[in-house]
């Protein structure tokens, strides 16, 4: 059985500060269940992405994603659906990727991400890189979230 009262609930809320029209549709689903939430402002990535001197390359290479958006990234990604395997399942590729940007005090940060090819690829609606600076800012915002969980006092 659910409680009938969730006020008491300690309910944390990661919202992209860009995305105002998902703050609201969770503001209003909580205003229903009676939960007062706090909000964490995300890391976006893009944002992360976009500072000088941030760069997306390939572990243990200088070569940069971008400057090798043309030949290592358009090929096109592996579809398994003639083998009836999951797609991304078989002969999926991937790659080790070291992610530099300067933090807001300017000290170089780096973080290490393991992704399939296809998903660092660009698309008619992303730049290349997109998910991989996305999943940065994912955990970024998940590791504010924690730090300000444990600082609560109740």
């Amino acid at each position: 059985d659910l409680p009938s009262d969730f006020s008491a609930l300690k309910t944390f809320v990661i919202n992209l500060k860009r995305r105002e029209d998902r703050r609201a549709n969770i503001e209003e689903i909580c205003s229903q269940l009676q939960l007062n939430p706090v909000f964490v402002d995300a890391v976006d990535g893009r944002d992360l992405a976009a500072r000088p001197g941030a760069c997306l390359r390939f572990e243990g290479s200088s070569e940069t994603v971008d400057a090798a958006a043309e030949a290592a990234i358009a090929e096109p990604a592996t579809s398994d659906e003639q083998s009836g395997e999951p797609r991304g399942w078989k002969g999926l590729k991937t790659r080790l990727y070291c992610a530099e940007w300067p933090d807001d005090d300017g000290c170089l940060q780096k973080a290490l991400l393991r992704m399939a090819e296809h998903r660092v690829k660009a698309t008619n609606y992303t730049e290349v890189g997109h998910e991989a600076w996305g999943a940065i800012g994912c955990s970024l915002s998940h590791q504010r979230a924690w730090d300000l969980m444990l600082s609560e006092d109740d």
